[in-house]
């Protein structure tokens, strides 16, 4: 099938840094206590693009959100005595599939994202900084305006695909037992999210 490119057109791209910094909620144990500093870094980016085919010719205008969180952590024991353990973490996304039902964008579902751990060994009564980097959250709506040269309709469909950073949590663990949660949210506090973070870790 014979098919050439009519054109690219950028119309638009406009690049920023947006550095944020808030507090978490936290939970502090009586032996290990957490303290979290969220700082993102975004950039968007939007235009369209024309291709043309024997049967069609067909519009795409795209818009593509870019964030990076950073987490500054403090990790701090309470008690004298040492403790060895894993500090855990994920962040949250709203997942988008990318794909429809009867012609809409099916509704993002709460994921995790981005998880990791380290090991870590608090001396008693001493305090640990810690920084984690998320992968970037990218996501993107697109919407797909097309003319068919056969029968002279036009079909127009909208797309999201991604994920959109909705928050994070994180926990110390000494020999499986959390002693200590932190997160934007108290929702994501609830054993359900640490459970699922602890799933997605496992997997890596």
């Amino acid at each position: 099938m014979h098919y050439f490119l009519v054109g690219k057109r950028v119309l638009t791209c406009l690049v920023f840094a947006a550095v944020m910094w808030g507090a978490s909620e936290s939970f502090a144990a009586s032996d290990v206590s957490i303290k979290v500093k969220a700082r993102s870094e975004s950039n968007d980016d939007d235009g369209e693009i024309e291709l043309e085919t024997e049967q069609s010719f067909a519009t795409t205008a795209f818009q593509t959100e870019t964030e990076v969180y950073t987490l500054q952590i403090n990790l701090k024991n309470n008690r004298d005595q040492k403790y060895k353990g894993v500090l855990q973490w994920c962040f949250i996304s709203d997942h988008s599939t990318g794909d429809t039902y009867d012609e809409e964008p099916i509704k993002a579902v709460l994921a995790t994202f981005s998880p990791g751990k380290k090991e870590i060994v608090l001396s008693p009564g001493a305090a640990l900084n810690e920084s984690m980097v998320s992968e970037p959250f990218v996501f993107e709506e697109k919407t797909v305006e097309t003319e068919w040269y056969d029968s002279g309709d036009t079909t127009t469909y909208e797309y999201e695909t991604g994920d959109v950073y909705k928050g994070y949590v994180l926990f110390f663990t000494v020999n499986g037992e959390v002693l200590a949660r932190s997160s934007n949210s108290s929702r994501y506090l609830k054993d359900e999210w640490i459970e699922k973070c602890s799933a997605a870790i496992k997997e890596l």
